[in-house]
């Protein structure tokens, strides 16, 4: 009985390495056509944005251009943000999302850069605001703002208006219910040349270059060689036990 438990055992985890695997594999297939959605749009000169023709998914990365204005009165912090990937040699700050209300009278988000955390304050920058609805131009790029955390992120406190990961769905319900603002669209750009008053320095524009973290082959590789691994160790523990069977 415990040998026949032992061998289902073994059956369920070369199951789940090949399982994990196979998972893997598709992971890479999505993560290699994201690369080519992006290298295709990445290449291209900035496109003016209509929302009524935005397609969630297929926009993606693309280079954009529109019209509008700013709503500062409403920008959230996103807490915990270095001004580049190397941490060590950065002070922490944060990003700065602000509500943009489109000349098609539809509002997007925008991460408009980084700021050092004694900036922290709108007083403290004021050539950073552009007066609320004074029209002006707005390059970017649209990305990818998913709905759930990260597991290393804490929650986010929309009712303390603290956040660590763009939860577009309650930002845009606490954009609705503090200002009263309507035709709110989940929609996220990433803001890639400054509107700043006076050539003032923040906040910086967050890099748009575009990176992605591709590690599936490795991780294709690692389970099934720890699937067929697992399955030879117990071959060759079944052969033992079978000659040890025969032996008197």
């Amino acid at each position: 009985m415990k040998k026949h438990l032992f061998n289902i055992f073994i059956l369920s985890v070369i199951a789940g390495c090949i399982a994990l695997g196979l998972w893997q594999v598709k992971r890479l297939q999505m993560k290699e056509q994201l690369i080519l959605q992006v290298e295709k749009f990445i290449n291209e000169p900035p496109i003016e944005f209509k929302i009524s023709e935005y397609k969630e998914g297929n926009d993606l990365f693309k280079k954009v251009f529109l019209f509008g204005s700013f709503q500062h009165d409403n920008e959230m912090l996103l807490s915990a943000k270095y001004l580049t990937a190397e941490r060590d040699k950065n002070e922490l700050g944060y990003h700065i999302i602000t509500p943009f209300v489109t000349t098609e009278g539809q509002v997007v988000f925008v991460n408009r850069g980084w700021i050092p955390e004694d900036m922290k304050e709108p007083l403290k920058r004021p050539d950073s605001l552009y007066r609320t609805n004074v029209e002006i131009p707005l390059q970017g790029i649209i990305r990818e703002a998913k709905g759930r955390a990260p597991w290393y992120m804490p929650q986010n406190m929309p009712e303390k208006n603290i956040w660590f990961w763009i939860d577009l769905p309650k930002m845009a319900h606490k954009l609705e219910v503090d200002s009263g603002m309507k035709n709110i669209r989940e929609i996220l750009i990433q803001q890639t040349e400054p509107t700043n008053y006076n050539e003032f320095k923040y906040p910086v524009p967050v890099s748009g270059k575009l990176e992605f973290y591709n590690q599936h082959a490795i991780y294709i590789i690692t389970w099934f060689s720890l699937a067929f691994v697992i399955f030879a160790m117990w071959f060759f523990y079944l052969k033992k036990e079978e000659r040890d069977a025969k032996t008197p």
